[in-house]
């Protein structure tokens, strides 16, 4: 689902400067993978001034309805304190909640966090 809203906003990229508007017409009706795709558009900056502070929300309204993307991403702004306060051990627990889904990138961030022990006890098992 979330591969289909963020090839909408590709397409209404090209027709239109409004893609944040037309492009995820279901963020605000709490679709999850539309939520999500609005976080990139505001992460990026695309069809709309960059804006992490609104990325973050959108994030973090898909990643508390589950959605592996939104939490993933989440995760990624509490690690690197972008539009919040840093939070190691808040990220760790959303890069967590996106592996369990199966989730690769995810999964890949959850072992970087036991690798160096951001957020969780160093363990290299």
């Amino acid at each position: 689902a979330r591969s289909l809203w963020l090839a909408v906003v590709k397409i209404v990229l090209q027709r239109s400067s409004l893609a944040v508007v037309s492009g995820c017409p279901g963020a605000d009706q709490g679709h999850a993978g539309a939520q999500a795709c609005l976080g990139e558009c505001y992460r990026f900056g695309t069809g709309t001034p960059e804006d992490h502070a609104k990325a973050v929300r959108y994030y973090r309204l898909s990643a508390d309805q589950c959605d592996a993307g939104g939490q993933h991403n989440y995760a990624q702004f509490l690690s690197f304190g972008r539009g919040l306060p840093q939070d190691d051990i808040e990220a760790t627990r959303y890069y967590r909640l996106a592996a369990d889904q199966g989730y690769i990138y995810a999964q890949r961030c959850l072992g970087q966090c036991y690798h160096f022990g951001h957020g969780t006890p160093e363990d290299h098992a």
